[in-house]
């Protein structure tokens, strides 16, 4: 694999890889829930398969890869390293199958990092990729408000498990629309609405009429509501908060000062209030929302403290852990040491530290810190507002993972958000440095 400048043409290969691939991502419950439940797990490996399908052609045919954009490159060479290692500790178990499941949980998405700066090389791109997001969005919106009115037991609400019950928030179902789960929609949200928010709320796309995203934008807030979860409306709402904080300090460029960008800001907010006290469906949303988050004995004292404390399970898992995989549900029944593991565990940081061990928790916070670190230095040295208001999204959509706030590894839809900011930040840095470099030949061309 040799190091270079990315070419402006990107391989049509790839491309129309990395398009299926996140093609797939969207459509894998549908056929999970609705067209083919038989073949349901098969269908779930289909991802990894055409990910794997990916890197082989990528190296095979020695694609290049600008190293100045993958600074954490080391950190994360030796986190690789390490968790390939764990595939031979058999403390609990004496199949390798569990660690290599294991390594596809932790690592199967990591490749994007490299795929996607070769699918994405103009700044350009970015408007277009987010109106076609906000139009893909705009039936998966629908079919979430159809489902939160419609019986549990109906076709379009079930699971991919049909044994499990429908959870409700009060008489309505939490919506999951096209996802297998309830998480996956709530992840889908919070990854889509902020670049929803950026486009409507700035100048990102002067050559477009912005309404029709503006009414996706609204239906996506009531998905917020509807999906019954306070974690999605939680990282929303911070997730604007921020982004407003950010641009007001004039982290978003030229395009985004904040004369202009605030009162769009209050603009946004007051149509979505307006949207949810006036509309019907806004209106039940919000009631029953706001009715099961203070009803509910959930102590959320208690759960943030569970998630700063990674450290729970340490002495048992020592310094190297019990072995990848060793943690992840589907590989409980492969075990034969269970019972000298916890009984019990629900965090994402405790169970890095119960498959990995202290090294391996180590290791993946620093990968996770060298990512973010690389990001916050985009936003700031970039030179276009578009690349900057992108950073700062993704800077923000980072911070749960960096915290473990939230399931990166084991929740495989947050995997794939998590791998995708970290390639989109590559895909931004080569692309301004691309351009730096060519208004510099033009500059030295005209001399």
């Amino acid at each position: 694999m040799t190091f270079s400048l990315p070419h402006d043409k990107t391989n049509p290969f790839l491309r129309n890889g990395v398009v299926l691939f996140f093609c797939w991502v969207l459509a894998e419950g549908i056929l999970r829930k609705w067209v083919a439940p038989g073949l349901s797990t098969p269908i779930f490996f289909i991802k990894y398969a055409i990910i794997c399908y990916l890197v082989v052609y990528f190296v095979l045919n020695r694609e290049k890869v600008y190293k100045a954009h993958l600074p954490y490159i080391g950190i994360l060479f030796f986190y690789l390293s390490y968790c390939f290692l764990q595939l031979f500790n058999l403390d609990v178990t004496d199949k390798l199958s569990v660690g290599a499941i294991g390594i596809a949980v932790h690592l199967g998405f990591m490749p994007l990092i490299f795929l996607i700066p070769k699918v994405i090389t103009h700044t350009d791109q970015f408007a277009k990729i987010i109106r076609i997001a906000a139009w893909i969005a705009l039936p998966i919106f629908i079919l979430g408000i159809v489902q939160y009115f419609s019986p549990a037991g109906s076709l379009i609400n079930r699971y991919v498990a049909e044994d499990m019950d429908i959870a409700l928030v009060g008489s309505h179902v939490r919506i999951t629309t096209i996802f297998s789960y309830l998480a996956g929609h709530g992840s889908y949200l919070v990854f889509v609405m902020p670049f929803l928010f950026i486009y409507i709320t700035t100048k990102f796309d002067p050559n477009h009429t912005k309404l029709p995203v503006i009414v996706i934008f609204m239906l996506g807030l009531l998905n917020l509501l509807m999906t019954g979860s306070r974690s999605p409306v939680a990282f929303f709402t911070v997730d604007v908060i921020l982004l407003f904080l950010g641009i007001a300090l004039g982290w978003g460029g030229a395009d985004a000062k904040p004369a202009s960008f605030i009162p769009k800001f209050i603009a946004i907010i007051v149509a979505g209030v307006l949207v949810v006290i006036y509309t019907e469906s806004g209106n039940e949303a919000f009631k029953t929302f706001a009715k099961r988050t203070t009803d509910s004995q959930y102590d959320v004292e208690g759960r943030v403290i569970d998630q700063l404390s990674p450290f729970k399970y340490l002495e048992q898992s020592g310094l190297i852990g019990f072995g990848i995989g060793t943690a992840y549900e589907a590989n409980q029944k492969n075990l034969t040491g269970r019972e000298r593991m916890p009984a019990y565990w629900e965090e994402e940081s405790e169970r890095i530290v119960i498959e990995l061990g202290l090294i391996g928790f180590i290791l993946c916070t620093l990968t996770r810190l060298g990512i973010f670190a690389f990001s916050v230095k985009t936003m700031f040295t970039v030179s276009q507002s578009r690349l900057k208001q992108l950073a700062m999204i993704i800077c923000i959509l980072e911070l749960p993972a960096l915290i473990y706030f939230n399931q990166a590894i084991f929740n495989w839809l947050e995997n794939v958000i998590f791998w995708t900011g970290a390639g989109l930040i590559s895909a931004i840095s080569q692309i301004d440095q691309h351009e730096k470099q060519k208004t510099t030949n033009l500059s030295l061309a005209s001399r």
